[in-house]
């Protein structure tokens, strides 16, 4: 006798089996797919706090330089007053040196014997001056070297007005004077 087998549950059985296996793909295919979505959370979660902690760096370091730029601000304070005082004592040294060149040029053609008992400058290069002489050739020879030269000394001499002349107030003459030098020649042989 020959005795079968009859199994009933063959095809459902490997019904279920399939079934297990797509359940298995399915579950392997969810568990990779859930830990790479792990990692990327995790990667983002870490990246962010790499960012934080560097933002936090940036804002410490912004703040150490706002601390010195506050400490260098008294510094730089000085300097810019500094620099504005400099400027207006080159300015006033320079206005000083051109009074000194007119003054040279003044003094390059009094003649000896005549004294000087005033003197006045004026920022436009005007010089007021009273003097006396002995003699009267002193007073001409200084007033003929007026009239026949323009040229003292690099600036040139643009008008001259005899103010007054007196003889007989003891045994000098004395007389008053205004020379009006161009400063504008002073101005150009400095460029």
């Amino acid at each position: 006798m020959l005795i079968k087998k009859i199994n009933f549950l063959r095809e459902r059985t490997a019904a279920f089996r399939k079934k297990a296996r797509k359940l298995f793909l399915f579950r392997v295919w969810s568990i990779g797919l859930l830990v790479i979505y792990s990692l990327i959370v995790f990667g983002a979660f870490s990246l962010r706090l790499l960012v934080k902690k560097e933002n936090q760096l940036l804002e410490g370091k912004m703040a150490n330089q706002e601390q010195v730029i506050k400490n260098l601000q008294p510094t730089e304070t000085k300097q810019t007053y500094l620099v504005h005082k400099t400027r207006s004592l080159a300015k006033v040294m320079g206005e000083k040196e051109k009074r000194q060149q007119v003054v040279e040029a003044f003094l390059s053609f009094v003649p000896a014997g005549v004294s000087i008992t005033a003197f006045h400058i004026e920022e436009n290069g005007e010089i007021n001056f009273s003097a006396s002489c002995a003699r009267f050739a002193l007073l001409n020879n200084l007033l003929q070297t007026l009239r026949a030269q323009n040229d003292f000394s690099g600036l040139v001499l643009k008008r001259v007005q005899i103010k007054e002349i007196n003889y007989g107030l003891g045994e000098d003459y004395h007389f008053r004077i205004l020379l009006a030098f161009h400063i504008q020649a002073v101005e150009e042989a400095e460029e």
